[in-house]
């Protein structure tokens, strides 16, 4: 192993199971090299390590107006609205083409987002819609912060965007 890079290892062609072996290298156990000494790991274990539970944030995306999301926006992971029109306004999801452009997903990959809705008026309510090839599961409506309907039901809510085929997704309302 010391003489094998990453990259000359054969790309994995199925599903992790939980008996299969991940290759790490641990850069704190210098006993085979500088470098660090390289180990081995299963998927469940990596799963359980408190690291794993550590997730990476950058700036959510805000939003004030109507808009067409983009992937780049989704993958920010959190969505913020504040609006003050005293209507609903619409976040129309990206097409799927534009969602496959945007990103490289595997068939059947998903990844999770939140919206959250901070505007203080009852009527500023915000629509999921959905642009071609891409189609939304469940209630696409966040209510706003205000105390009689997001104070009520919540005003907030999280999303899993799927890739069922090129140029095709599917985002379900899951929380």
């Amino acid at each position: 192993m010391a003489d094998e890079s990453y990259s000359d290892f054969t790309a994995r062609s199925a599903a992790l199971t939980v008996l299969d072996l991940l290759a790490y290298t641990d850069t704190s156990d210098t006993t085979d090299s500088a470098d660090g000494t390289t180990k081995k790991i299963t998927p469940d274990e990596l799963a359980a390590d408190p690291l794993m539970l550590v997730k990476s944030q950058v700036t959510p995306t805000a939003e004030t107006t109507a808009v067409t999301l983009t992937i780049a926006k989704l993958l920010t992971k959190i969505i913020t609205g504040t609006h003050a029109t005293g209507a609903n306004i619409n976040y129309q999801l990206p097409t799927g083409t534009l969602s496959d452009a945007g990103a490289t997903f595997a068939t059947d990959s998903a990844f999770d987002w939140v919206l959250i809705n901070l505007s203080a008026a009852a009527a500023d309510t915000i629509t999921i819609t959905v642009g071609a090839d891409h189609s939304i599961v469940g209630n696409p409506i966040v209510q706003s912060a205000h105390n009689t309907t997001g104070g009520i039901y919540g005003n907030s809510a999280v999303f899993r965007s799927r890739r069922t085929a090129a140029d095709t997704f599917i985002t379900y309302r899951v929380g």
